[in-house]
């Protein structure tokens, strides 16, 4: 099912803002282009153990295509994110890069003419027309090996975007911007269409450019990208495996 095991033993990241593992623009990084350039998206899921000692001291990027830096050729071209939250939570993102790539008037607040959904930087571009799905707080725990997933299905709706921990359903919350409601002003302005095959690399413990502040906190095994969204029963199947 894998499209590439990363490494079968434990990878220990020391939390820097350079450490990372990079796929560029190649023949493997090509078969993670899950955003197309057609009207269709495809399926995948990514897979990996993970331990970090504290889950309330930081937050880290397990696996994602994003770059933020403004300037770089790939600035804004974000794909998808998976990443620890502060504290002890997951969160799991889908961008359009295309859906926010004109700075408009998302708020119609004269004081604020032009500037992308969160804000004027050109660091903020690509950010808003996402889909996002985030866990509770402290569904990880500290000193310990857990089992976490994301799946999508490729529908392009939030309802196609799944959290598990060690292999247990723990979606709390899924958002898409064209359909946030009262409290998030201008969002329906960033539609969000489908991923882009897009050239930015896929990094491993980190981001890209402005994500270098968000390094994986300890240790990740056996990372692998599917082609496919996973079932509940196959989640569990390589969960009970073992790590």
């Amino acid at each position: 099912m894998p499209y590439k095991r990363l490494n079968s033993k434990s990878i220990k990241f020391q939390g820097t803002s350079t450490e990372k593992i990079l796929i560029s623009q190649g023949a493997d990084r090509e078969k993670l282009n899950f955003g197309q350039d057609g009207d269709t998206e495809l399926p995948f899921s990514i897979s990996a153990w993970v331990f970090i000692k504290d889950v309330a001291d930081t937050a880290g990027i397990i696996a994602g295509i994003t770059d933020r830096q403004a300037g770089s050729p790939t600035q804004g071209k974000h794909q998808f994110l998976l990443q620890h939250q502060h504290p002890g939570a997951l969160g799991a993102i889908l961008y359009d890069c295309d859906g926010d790539s004109v700075k408009i008037d998302h708020d119609d607040d004269p004081a604020t003419p032009v500037q992308y959904r969160f804000g004027v930087g050109e660091s903020n571009k690509g950010n808003g027309a996402r889909i996002r799905a985030t866990t509770n707080q402290n569904v990880l725990t500290n000193n310990t090996w857990h089992f976490v997933t994301i799946t999508y299905d490729g529908s392009k709706t939030k309802a196609g975007l799944f959290i598990y921990v060690d292999a247990v359903d723990r979606t709390a919350i899924r958002t898409k911007s064209n359909d946030d409601g009262p409290g998030a002003p201008g969002a329906p302005k960033f539609i969000y269409t489908r991923m882009r095959d897009t050239a930015v690399p896929l990094t491993i413990g980190n981001g890209l450019a402005n994500f270098a502040q968000l390094p994986f906190e300890n240790n990740m095994a056996d990372v692998c990208i599917f082609n496919k969204a996973l079932t509940l029963a196959e989640v569990q199947e390589i969960y009970n495996g073992g790590k």
